[in-house]
C-alpha cells in the first residue's frame, strides 16, 4: 500500500454488533487492515446492541412472515432497500470525513446504498482507490420487476466503470459482474471462509440414530420442509436411524407431527461455539436456493468444510456449492425439492459412515478457505492491486 499514512474508509450498513454474515465479512476486511497496521474508519448504521444481543427479541412466527413478505415486495419493486442507510451515510460524509485523509474506500453490496456512497466518494476524490465488494449477485433473482432489473444493470455498469478493484464472494459472481465493463479492472474472489481450527477425524459411532446438525437460520427459499418430508418417508418405512438437531431461532418453522420427536431445536449459539456442537453430529445439513443463480454460496459451507463430517447439501446439482463439495471430498448434493432422493441419500450416507468409506477431505485446499488466508488474499490482491 503506497499511502501508509492515510486511512481506509469502510462503508457498509452491516458491521459489529450486527450478527449477520455480511457483518462478519466486513469485520474480516477490517481485521486484515488491523493486522497490517493500516488505520481504518467505518461508516455504518447505528445499532441498539441491547436489542441485538437479547434472545427474547427474536421475531415471532407471525412477525417473521410479515417481515419476509415485506422484504419480498421491496426487493421486487425497488432497486435499493437501504435508503435510510444512504441518508445516514451522506450525513456522516458531510459532517465527519475529509476525503483527502483516505487512500481507499471499501463498499459492499447489498444494499446498493453502500456502492452509491462509494460512487459519490470516487467522484469527489478521483485519487482515492475504490474497492467495490459484492457478497451477492444483484441479478440472482429472476423474479425481479423488469424496471428493477434495468436499474440494477445500470448501477452494475456504473460501479464497474468507476471502481478500481472488484471483489466478490464466489467465482461465478466475479465472472458475471466483471462482464459489465470493458475495462480490465482487477477482479478477485475473496471467500467468506471459516474462523476456527480445523476439526479433523471421524466421529466415533456410539450406536443409536445418526445425528444430523444444522446451525443458522431458515429464511426465504432456504427452508427444511423437503428434508422433513424425507425424514417422514423414512419413518413411514420403519427407518428410525436419524434425528435432526438445529441451533438457531425456528419459531416460524412448522415440524410435521410424524417426526416431531426426531427434530430437536436448540437456542442460538455464538459463532465460536458452533464448531463444537457440529463436531458432535454425524451429518451436516446445508440448504441453498435452487433458482437464484450459479454463484450463490452460503458462508456456512466453509464452516462445514472445516469440520470432518459429511455434508448433505440440498440445492441444485451442478451449482457452485455442489462443485466445491465434490472438489473437497466433503459430501453429496441432492435437489432441494426431491424428498425421495434426499431420503435415499441419507440411507447411503449412513452406510458410508458405518462402513467408514467416506471420501477423504482435501485438507490442503480447505486450509486456504480460512478467514486468515482470505484476509491475506484481500490485502495482497485487492488493497495492493495496481490499476
Amino acid at each position: 500500500m503506497k499511502s501508509e499514512s492515510k486511512k481506509v474508509l469502510i462503508v457498509s450498513p452491516y458491521f459489529f454488533p450486527s450478527r449477520q454474515t455480511a457483518a462478519r465479512r466486513l469485520e474480516s476486511f477490517k481485521k486484515a487492515l488491523d493486522d497490517q497496521g493500516i488505520p481504518s474508519e467505518i461508516i455504518t448504521q447505528k445499532f441498539d446492541s441491547n436489542k441485538i444481543v437479547k434472545k427474547d427479541n427474536y421475531f415471532s412466527s407471525t412477525t417473521h412472515k410479515l417481515r419476509s413478505l415485506l422484504n419480498k415486495i421491496k426487493s421486487f419493486f425497488f432497486i435499493d432497500t437501504g435508503i435510510s442507510f444512504y441518508k445516514e451515510g451522506m450525513n456522516q460524509l458531510h459532517e465527519i470525513y475529509d476525503l483527502e485523509n483516505y487512500s481507499h474506500v471499501i463498499t459492499s453490496y447489498g444494499p446498493w446504498a453502500s456502492h452509491k456512497l462509494g460512487w459519490i466518494i470516487k467522484r469527489q476524490n478521483p485519487d482515492i482507490k475504490w474497492i467495490a465488494d459484492f457478497r451477492d449477485d444483484p441479478l440472482y433473482d429472476s423474479k425481479k420487476w423488469i424496471l428493477t432489473k434495468t436499474l440494477t444493470q445500470r448501477w452494475l455498469k456504473k460501479v464497474t466503470e468507476n471502481c478500481d478493484v472488484l471483489t466478490t464472494a464466489s467465482v461465478p459472481i466475479t465472472e458475471h459482474i466483471s462482464g459489465y465493463t470493458k475495462r480490465n479492472i482487477p477482479s478477485h474472489t475473496i471467500f467468506n471462509g471459516f474462523d476456527f481450527e480445523l476439526v479433523r477425524g471421524a466421529k466415533k459411532i456410539k450406536g443409536g440414530p445418526l445425528k444430523i446438525g444444522f446451525a443458522g437460520s431458515f429464511y426465504g427459499p432456504i427452508k427444511p420442509y423437503s428434508f422433513f418430508e424425507a425424514l417422514s418417508i423414512l419413518r413411514r418405512k420403519g427407518v428410525e436411524d436419524f434425528e435432526f438437531h438445529m441451533w438457531g431461532q425456528f419459531s416460524h418453522i412448522k415440524v410435521p407431527d410424524l417426526i416431531r420427536d426426531l427434530v430437536v431445536s436448540h437456542d442460538p449459539l455464538p459463532y465460536s461455539e458452533i464448531p463444537t456442537v457440529l463436531a458432535e453430529c454425524d451429518i451436516l445439513l446445508l440448504i441453498l436456493p435452487v433458482d437464484q443463480g450459479l454463484g450463490v454460496l452460503s458462508s456456512k459451507i466453509f464452516d462445514y468444510f472445516a469440520i470432518d463430517r459429511p455434508i448433505l447439501n440440498l440445492a441444485k446439482p451442478g451449482d457452485t456449492a455442489d462443485i466445491m463439495i465434490k472438489e473437497m471430498g466433503a459430501g453429496k448434493t441432492v435437489h432441494l425439492n426431491k424428498s425421495h432422493e434426499i431420503a435415499n441419500a441419507l440411507l447411503e450416507m449412513k452406510q458410508e459412515i458405518t462402513e467408514q468409506s467416506l471420501s477423504q477431505r482435501n485438507w490442503e485446499k480447505i486450509k486456504s478457505f480460512s478467514r486468515r488466508n482470505q484476509r491475506n488474499l484481500f490485502i495482497q490482491k485487492a488493497l495492493n492491486s495496481n490499476q
